[in-house]
């Protein structure tokens, strides 16, 4: 077992969210009682076990991470909420950081390019 040098950001939707992802497309799949039962982990930097400052570790990110949710719901870039800023983000997400990530299988630890 190895431990990841990196933070896992875990995004999980909030009613903002959802309220938008329901009224885009009518032929769309719609959010039903539970959201989303798998969220989506985003991989950032380094960070110390004791410095856990949410706002400061997504920052840097949010822009990538609130295209990235909305495209992942409606890639129709019009149909998105014209202000996507830092404070609407945070109102949209739930964001939970995790400082410790294991990699529990034996051998290289494998990635792939992911082009959105």
């Amino acid at each position: 077992m190895r431990r990841v040098k990196r933070t896992a950001v875990i995004v999980v939707p909030k009613e903002s969210f959802v309220n938008w992802a329901n009224s885009v497309d009518d032929s769309h799949v719609k959010f039903g009682d539970n959201p989303a039962p798998e969220h989506t982990i985003y991989l950032v930097e380094d960070i110390a076990d004791y410095v856990v400052d949410t706002v400061e570790i997504i920052r840097p990110h949010f822009e990538f991470i609130f295209q990235e949710e909305l495209n992942s719901w409606h890639r129709l870039e019009s149909d998105w909420p014209p202000k996507r800023d830092l404070e609407t983000f945070l109102e949209w997400f739930e964001i939970q950081i995790h400082s410790m990530v294991l990699d529990l299988p034996r051998g290289r630890l494998k990635t792939e390019r992911y082009t959105p």
